[in-house]
């Protein structure tokens, strides 16, 4: 009896997810429109933590991780320190477990936490900046290319962006 359950369950779960999936783009493309950039972020983890967001190969990036990246700045630009914190620390521990390479964000989210960091002054970040020396060779540049019909960066995610990127580290022999 548990087999065929079980059976049943393993045969249900395809369309299940199908369907999760779609749900869950519709989600996160309706809560970037109205500007609910929290919601965007939150459902962009759940779709990657799900598979439905691919990093990319090569330096390209997919349009599904450039829609994650998107909705992370836009989000970060409007949230307190402690919250960057917070998502900087899930999105690191969150995209650093991808076995092909790692997307910018990575790299952006390190920055990110930076940028908290000296804006509150929080001490040394030097393990923060050999971390991202590290990688710094494995992230591609970002992508900012136009998704269908979702707006670009607004002046505000453009700006953090700008911001946070200042705090690139000189990496020497990396």
């Amino acid at each position: 009896m548990l087999k065929i359950v079980l059976t049943t369950l393993a045969i249900g779960v395809p369309t299940i997810a199908s369907a999760d999936k779609a749900e869950l783009w519709e989600k996160a493309d309706g809560c970037f429109k109205v500007g609910d950039y929290g919601c965007a972020y939150n459902t962009g983890i759940e779709l990657f933590k799900a598979g439905h967001i691919a990093v990319g190969f090569d330096h390209r990036t997919t349009d599904s991780m450039t829609y994650l990246q998107m909705a992370f700045v836009e989000r970060a630009a409007r949230s307190s320190a402690g919250d960057v914190a917070n998502m900087t620390g899930e999105t690191v521990r969150t995209l650093g477990k991808n076995p092909n390479r790692l997307p910018f964000l990575f790299g952006f989210a390190l920055l990110s936490n930076m940028d908290v960091c000296n804006a509150s002054n929080c001490g040394s970040d030097e393990k923060i900046v050999s971390l991202y020396c590290q990688i710094q060779g494995e992230i591609p540049p970002p992508s900012w290319r136009k998704l269908h019909d979702l707006p670009p960066l607004t002046d505000v995610g453009r700006n953090y962006f700008e911001r946070v990127m200042k705090h690139t580290p000189e990496c020497t022999g990396a």
